[in-house]
């Protein structure tokens, strides 16, 4: 049995990005064959049409939903993992790339999660991690085979995340887990500081000494606090949140340097425990922007002109309590307030540019509009620089949502 999932992008001419919309249904209910379940949602192409949208492929992700369902869909750079309750993971092509076109499955494998709970899979640039309770696996991207799989000895608290080199993997202990991408290769390599310069007549030149390898022994990292949420790449390095705030590694010329956000912040914002932000940080360059269900929005920067480390740039409370986001499109934050509605903030400030009544799930900014399962289950959109409500669609059977805040893609299974 299989799956279809299909993807539409935008129909405007000028608009550079596309718009993905894919979508998952469990193999055994009607129109599994990608035929009569779609119709009437955006899956469907001449409903497409209709929002100005071009269903860019469907393709057949194979499971047995006799047996198992689809609990997760993971939108990567090019590539969307779908992992089943029976353990598989599924890689399809979001992009053309040699090898494969658009829209196929690039690979299927089983992953014996021994305890029998998986964290959702996590894309990286050269593997698609799985984290079950105690262990990693590491397939590689391209291929899905397992690369290495590495035992953890304590439960796992989140996903592991592949950043520059490296996997992160959280553990319950409070500690971190730092795992080379390739075991038997050079992980990275630590500059070494430039050589002096040379002074006088006569004096010889410095030899720069050549880059010093890192080991590829696992290092135990201390978290900083309870970790609940996956790492995420920040810049260079890679952030995680934790009961005491927010902590950065970044690579130095002579190891790896350590921010934590507490010292800079607001005393307000100094205490934000993991699990009250209502989603993942949105992350852009160097910048950071981050919703708690308490506190609001915060934007947070990283080594900025004689501010070194982590600072808070700004902060903006809101009317209610958030509950999913932050999500960001060029100058645009998009934060979900219950069911108070959907409220917008200008990312250089944090002034409040609209605020909308619909109440609902986001699950993506693309496009130009503000996507959000509402509280009758459709999928409504707002338009991102008025806050109006552009138009509402039937989901069908396309029930579970899938959260993109990394991408600007809207993605339902």
């Amino acid at each position: 049995m299989s799956s279809p999932v299909a993807v539409v992008r935008r129909a405007w001419p000028a608009c550079i990005l596309a718009v993905a919309c894919g979508l998952v249904v469990p193999a055994g209910m009607p129109g599994a064959s990608g035929q009569g379940c779609p119709c009437g949602t955006l899956a469907d192409e001449f409903r497409a049409a209709d929002a100005g949208l071009v269903r860019e492929w469907i393709v057949q992700v194979p499971f047995d939903s006799a047996a198992s369902r689809l609990e997760e869909v993971v939108v990567g750079d090019g590539l969307v993992v779908a992992q089943s309750g029976d353990g598989g993971v599924h890689a399809i092509r979001s992009a053309t790339a040699p090898g494969g076109r658009a829209g196929t499955v690039a690979w299927s494998r089983s992953i014996n999660a021994v305890a029998g709970h998986a964290w959702p899979p996590t894309v990286g640039s050269t593997l698609v991690v799985v984290t079950s309770e105690m262990a990693v696996h590491a397939l590689d991207r391209e291929t899905g085979v397992v690369e290495w799989e590495r035992p953890t000895d304590s439960l796992t608290a989140a996903s592991a995340v592949e950043v520059g080199g490296w996997v992160y993997a959280p553990l319950q202990t409070n500690r971190v887990l730092r795992l080379p991408v390739n075991p038997l290769g050079r992980a990275g390599t630590t500059e070494p500081p430039p050589a002096p310069a040379a002074t006088g007549r006569g004096t010889a030149k410095a030899k720069t000494p050549p880059p010093r390898a890192e080991s590829l022994e696992p290092v135990s990292i201390d978290a900083g606090g309870h970790l609940d949420a996956a790492p995420v790449p920040l810049a260079s390095g890679v952030l995680w949140n934790t009961a005491n705030g927010l902590v950065a590694l970044e690579p130095a010329p002579l190891g790896w340097v350590r921010h934590q956000l507490p010292e800079t912040t607001p005393p307000s914002w100094s205490r934000v425990p993991a699990l009250s932000l209502a989603g993942p940080p949105a992350v852009r360059g160097d910048t950071i922007f981050i919703a708690t269900q308490a506190d609001g929005v915060a934007r947070v920067g990283l080594n900025a002109p004689k501010r070194p480390g982590l600072h808070t740039a700004w902060t903006a409370r809101l009317p209610d309590r958030a509950t999913s986001g932050p999500f960001v499109s060029g100058d645009v934050v998009v934060v979900a307030i219950g069911p108070s509605g959907v409220v917008a903030l200008a990312a250089d400030d944090g002034r409040e540019l609209w605020r909308s009544n619909l109440a609902g799930t986001l699950v993506a900014v693309a496009g130009g509009r503000a996507w959000l399962l509402d509280t009758v289950g459709r999928l409504t959109t707002l338009d991102l620089a008025t806050g109006s409500r552009r138009q509402s669609f039937c989901i069908g059977c396309f029930t579970l949502p899938v959260v993109t805040t990394g991408a600007e893609r809207l993605v339902l299974a």
